[in-house]
């Protein structure tokens, strides 16, 4: 997931449709498809953050 921090909200998390926003909404990339996301431009440098594995 793409996020970054907000003066207001917090941690914002990037969604494909509607920008940064809440985390409920956030667009999950594969490895391969963050590697050629555009990164947008904002106040504060957008990082890329991993998912936790999955439970077994």
């Amino acid at each position: 997931m793409l996020a970054t921090r907000d003066p207001e909200d917090g941690l914002t998390f990037w969604n494909s449709e509607a920008g940064f926003g809440a985390l409920a909404a956030a667009t999950v990339f594969s490895d391969a498809e963050a590697a050629h996301h555009d990164v947008p431009i904002t106040d504060d440098q957008p990082e890329w953050l991993a998912l936790p594995a999955p439970l077994s």
